[in-house]
């Protein structure tokens, strides 16, 4: 399916239905990604390899893009939580109340453990503060990424009691993993893309000179108009 979930599992009220429900509204806001994931790796090629190739071996894009997402859109580094607050707690980990906030040890530790699903994290913050729904074609791509990943976890412990099942257990997780760095590299893609457009959206000034005269008044893009620019005499 090609529609996002309407509803938690969790019981009403608790913070996981909270929380659940916070990533569900996302489905109501009225913005869309300017690319989407299947488009972004023609539109961004080099941020969308770098990410791809590598997120196996150091989780760096990750804190890259996250970096860059706090500073596009938050206050930079002052706004960073572990996972952005939107992972559940559990037992002592407990995004936003355990030291993190603000921490670039925690952003760098949540990058080496987490590398793909802190892309998700920092792709859902975008969503978030510029009021953008799930596309369709995105969450086809991430859903697949995730069943093709429990398909080969299955395989893996049926491959534990079936010594034949072995061979086609790895093979079956190679592909998951290629499939995920994949659909990881769209998202650097997709993220960079967003994250430029964004900004120049925020830097285009418009000049309005008032008819009959008078002092030229300023505005940015997406914004209230500014003051009537001074003039000096």
């Amino acid at each position: 399916s090609s529609e996002p979930p309407t509803q938690s599992k969790w019981k009403e009220g608790s913070a996981k239905y909270n929380k659940d429900m916070r990533l569900i509204s996302y489905a109501q806001h009225p913005n869309t990604f300017d690319t989407n994931l299947m488009d972004a790796p023609c539109k961004a090629p080099l941020p969308c390899c770098c990410t791809c190739l590598l997120t196996p071996c150091c989780g760096i894009p990750m804190c890259y893009w996250r970096m860059k997402a706090l500073e596009a859109y938050g206050q930079g580094m002052s706004d960073y939580t572990c996972t952005q607050e939107m992972e559940y707690d559990c037992c002592c980990f407990k995004p936003g109340r355990m030291g993190d906030k603000g921490s670039m040890a925690c952003l760098l530790l949540e990058g080496f453990c987490c590398p793909v699903m802190g892309m998700s994290f920092t792709r859902l913050y975008i969503m978030e503060k510029q009021n953008i729904r799930p596309d369709p074609v995105d969450f086809q791509l991430i859903a697949f990424s995730n069943c093709v990943q429990i398909l080969a976890c299955i395989c893996q412990i049926l491959a534990i009691f079936i010594d034949s099942l072995e061979a086609c257990a790895d093979l079956l997780s190679v592909i998951a993993d290629l499939i995920t760095l994949t659909v990881t590299g769209c998202m650097g893609a997709q993220i960079a893309l967003q994250i430029e457009n964004d900004n120049k959206a925020v830097g285009q000034v418009q000049v309005a000179v008032p008819v009959g005269g008078g002092a030229p008044a300023v505005a940015i893009k997406g914004g209230a108009p500014a003051e009537p620019a001074k003039m000096e005499r």
